[in-house]
C-alpha cells in the first residue's frame, strides 16, 4: 500500500520464488514508475517474465506525461528520467510480445492529458490504449490524513457515505495484508495516521495459519462493530467505505 516494490533489491528473487508454486497464477504489484528509469531493472524484469509461468502484472500510477504536472503532483523532479524510463519499458515490452501485463493508471490534476505531446509521441505508440486508465480527479483522504488543501489543480476529495452500518467491502473480499512482522491486516485499501499495525490486525502468521486467522473470531468481531455503530478507528474517517 505504500513504498514501491521497485526499490526492493530482492524483487526478482521474490517473484521467482513465488512463481515456483502451482497455486500462484499471476504476480501483481503497483508502482509509481520512477524506478523504471533504471533500464537494467526493466531488462531483468522482462527476462524473468519470459522465464517463469505466472503472468507478471504491473499497475503503474502516474499523474501523466507533462513535466509541470508531474512535479506539481509528485513534488519531486526528474521527470525527464521517468519519461525516458517509461518509454524504454513500454517499447522493450512491446518488442517482447508484451510479456509483462502493464497498465497505466493516470491520476492527473487537470484534464486533457491524453493530448499532451509527451504522451502522444513517446507513450501511446508502445501501449494498447485499453491498458490506459484515465482516473477521475476524485481522491481518497487516507483516513483523514489528506485534506482538500493538500491536493493540487482540479483534484477534490471523495465525498463519504454518511452511514456505515454494514461491513465494508474491502474487509470481506480478500484484501488481506501480510505485514513485515507477520501481522495479518483485514483491509488492503488504506490506513490511518497510526499506521498499518492497527485495530484491523486480526492475527499473525508466525503464530497461526492463515485459514485459522481468516475463519476465526477476530474478523467477525470487526464486522459486528459496523452493525453496532462502533467502527474501528481507521474506518471512522475513511472515505473509501463501501457497503459489502
Amino acid at each position: 500500500m505504500t513504498g514501491d516494490p521497485l526499490l526492493d533489491p530482492n524483487l526478482m528473487q521474490r517473484i521467482e520464488f513465488a512463481s515456483q508454486f502451482a497455486s500462484v497464477k499471476e504476480i501483481f504489484f503497483s508502482s509509481n514508475g520512477i524506478g523504471f528509469k533504471n533500464q537494467k531493472l526493466t531488462d531483468n524484469l522482462i527476462g524473468l517474465s519470459l522465464k517463469i509461468k505466472p503472468k507478471i502484472k504491473i499497475d503503474i500510477s502516474l499523474p501523466g506525461f507533462e513535466k509541470n504536472m508531474f512535479e506539481r503532483v509528485y513534488g519531486v523532479g526528474g521527470y525527464e528520467d521517468v519519461l525516458q524510463g517509461m518509454t524504454y519499458l513500454l517499447k522493450t515490452n512491446k518488442e517482447n510480445n508484451n510479456t509483462l501485463d502493464i497498465s497505466l493508471h493516470l491520476q492527473p490534476d487537470r484534464g486533457g492529458i491524453l493530448k499532451d505531446p509527451d504522451y502522444f509521441n513517446y507513450i501511446r505508440p508502445h501501449i494498447n490504449e485499453e491498458k490506459v486508465l484515465h482516473s477521475s480527479r476524485v481522491e481518497n483522504n487516507w483516513c483523514g490524513q489528506i485534506k482538500q488543501e493538500d491536493l493540487t489543480g482540479e483534484m477534490i476529495l471523495r465525498r463519504p457515505l454518511k452511514r456505515k452500518d454494514i461491513p465494508c467491502q474491502f474487509l470481506l473480499d480478500g484484501h488481506l495484508d501480510i505485514l513485515v512482522n507477520g501481522d495479518v491486516r483485514m483491509c488492503g485499501c488504506t490506513y490511518g495516521g497510526e499506521g498499518k499495525h492497527d485495530s484491523l490486525v486480526i492475527g499473525n502468521i508466525n503464530r497461526d495459519s492463515l485459514a485459522n486467522i481468516w475463519f476465526g473470531s477476530n474478523p467477525q468481531n470487526i464486522c459486528e462493530k459496523f452493525v453496532n455503530s462502533e467502527l474501528p478507528s481507521p474506518c471512522q474517517k475513511c472515505f473509501m467505505y463501501g457497503p459489502y
